[in-house]
């Protein structure tokens, strides 16, 4: 009796082209939409933190997630068979989620602090001079009438700027005091008593933010020393 011819134990499947390479460009496809849809809510993830509404950032990656696959069919694709391409793409999705959502959050995209005011400067018969802080905000001028200005600076553009004066242990009782935003600088006029000691503050106002800048003037006699940073060459020139 003839033996029966014994069957292979695995055949292999026939390889169709035409398929392969439609399933290769649907999956292509799949990846440039979930890079671009993540950019976007990682963009608008960074926003909804600087509101403080940073728990609906969670909650539109959940939703996303939880309707991948009706989205990709509603933009006319489709999601990959494999789970390893199910895995990338869900990874990809969150890597470029984190990245745009960082790059919002930071320069030159978005500055979260506030206005930056530094610089105190006193008008003197040289010119503008830079008043130097025996302590940290702690400045000491003569007792006279000084047009003094502070440097500002910001990504954006600045609104408007305020500036208050009080004597230092009263400041609940602070008066507003005339000021001129031109350019990069707020000027304005300080004045007072021997031994007086008054408290400043300067706020710079932007559609983005704010910032207050407080610093302390001690008023001392005209004979005292004055801490100017007088510029050398200035000496040498017998200017000062």
């Amino acid at each position: 009796m003839p033996k029966k011819k014994e069957e292979p134990l695995f055949v292999e499947p026939e390889f169709n082209e035409t398929e392969f390479i439609r399933e290769e460009r649907e999956r292509a496809k799949a990846v440039v939409a979930i890079f671009v849809i993540g950019a976007v809510i990682g963009l608008l993830s960074g926003y909804f933190s600087l509101i403080g509404l940073w728990y609906f950032s969670i909650l539109l990656i959940f939703i996303f997630l939880l309707f991948l696959r009706i989205i990709l069919n509603a933009l006319g694709m489709q999601l990959p068979k494999k789970t390893s391409h199910k895995i990338f793409l869900v990874g990809e999705f969150i890597l470029t989620w984190l990245i745009f959502w960082i790059l919002f959050l930071n320069p030159p995209l978005h500055v979260v602090s506030g206005p930056q005011i530094s610089d105190l400067q006193m008008q003197t018969s040289s010119g503008w001079t830079n008043v130097q802080e025996p302590k940290l905000d702690v400045y000491n001028l003569p007792v006279s009438d000084h047009s003094v200005r502070l440097y500002l600076n910001y990504k954006y553009p600045i609104t408007s700027v305020s500036v208050t004066e009080a004597q230092a242990g009263s400041t609940a009782n602070a008066i507003k005091v005339n000021s001129n935003y031109v350019g990069d600088h707020v000027y304005f006029n300080i004045s007072g008593n021997v031994g007086l000691t008054n408290v400043y503050e300067v706020t710079a106002h932007s559609a983005q933010g704010s910032n207050t800048y407080k610093f302390t003037v001690n008023f001392v006699a005209a004979t005292s020393s004055i801490a100017l940073a007088v510029n050398p060459n200035l000496l040498k020139a017998g200017v000062v």
